[in-house]
């Protein structure tokens, strides 16, 4: 939990102090929260009180019970979430991990915003918000819908590892405004340089007060993105023999390896390989300019990891 260790008083004042909170108070906003029955339910409705948002809480009782739960479970929640959210008329909806470090958003509209359009929509919201010559860290395997919206506002894009301790270090650079995965977990360096989903709540409402947008309209203006994970299996002992033959045969189209060997073959097309540590299997990151497109791409290089196993060298 993000508040351990700092007394719940000066979290609630940092919080409150990196807030345009009269914008805030005067949106009205309503927006429903749920807080997966975790400790977080004893902090943020208290600093939604002193912004003057409604909140419509679900699970808000801690209860250790409730914080694990199967992808189904959790599925259903989301749905829940969206429901809620559009019946009572609210402006967004958001749940928080157990650990109040990762989010998920729904529109008014209670469509459920995938990891990507939420990470593109906060982005959006803070590169109008920010000078140019700053600059944003994101990980490796995310989508280029992050690299447009930086060039649409003249702002330098980093890759990170994929690991939430590369974002950490990543907004130790000053100039660095803002630090996500692209699953959830958000750094605001200016609040403090941790993971935190409660914050990017609050700083969210900020950003659509002072624009006087929605959340479903923002994410309307998004370019469209289409990431596709796929799985190559392979053995210990074939790791290494694939990743040099990754190096030899795309040596002229490797653009990063912070993070395994990404690739560029078009435009607005790549692949991604990681040798998973503690897995005999690659994971593929593949984008391309349509799902179809996407979906096969992921396919055709999952078959290129096969086809590398049986080379001996």
């Amino acid at each position: 939990e993000e508040v351990a260790g700092e007394p719940e008083k000066t979290y609630t004042e940092a919080f409150l102090r990196t807030l345009d909170i009269e914008a805030i108070r005067a949106a009205n906003f309503k927006i429903v929260v749920d807080y997966a029955s975790a400790s977080s339910a004893l902090v943020l409705p208290k600093i939604f009180n002193a912004l003057g948002v409604n909140v419509v809480g679900l699970n808000e009782r801690i209860d250790e019970a409730k914080m694990t739960m199967s992808q189904s479970e959790f599925d259903q929640g989301l749905d829940q979430l969206g429901a809620i959210t559009a019946s009572v008329g609210a402006t967004l909806g958001a749940r928080l991990d157990v650990g109040g470090e990762r989010m998920w958003l729904v529109d008014g509209k209670g469509r459920k915003l995938s990891q990507t359009e939420s990470a593109a929509a906060f982005l959006e919201l803070t590169l109008r918000d920010s000078a140019p010559a700053q600059s944003i860290a994101v990980m490796v395997n995310q989508s280029e819908i992050f690299d447009t919206l930086c060039e649409r506002h003249a702002t330098a894009i980093r890759r990170t590892a994929i690991d939430p301790q590369a974002l950490m270090t990543a907004v130790l650079d000053p100039n660095v405004v803002l630090a996500f995965s692209g699953a959830g977990e958000f750094i605001v360096p200016s609040f403090h340089k941790l993971s935190d989903a409660m914050y990017p709540i609050a700083k969210l409402l900020g950003y659509l007060a002072r624009y006087r947008t929605t959340l479903s309209d923002v994410a309307a203006s998004l370019p469209p993105a289409y990431i596709i994970t796929a799985s190559a299996d392979c053995p210990w002992e074939k790791k290494g023999t694939v990743m040099r033959l990754l190096n030899e045969q795309f040596n002229y189209h490797i653009i990063e390896q912070v993070d395994g060997v990404k690739i560029r073959l078009a435009e607005h097309e790549w692949v991604l390989f990681i040798p998973e540590p503690d897995q005999p299997v690659f994971t593929i990151y593949a984008e391309s300019t349509s799902q179809e497109a996407s979906i096969a791409l992921a396919e055709q290089y999952s078959r290129v990891i096969q086809e590398m196993q049986k080379d001996d060298g």
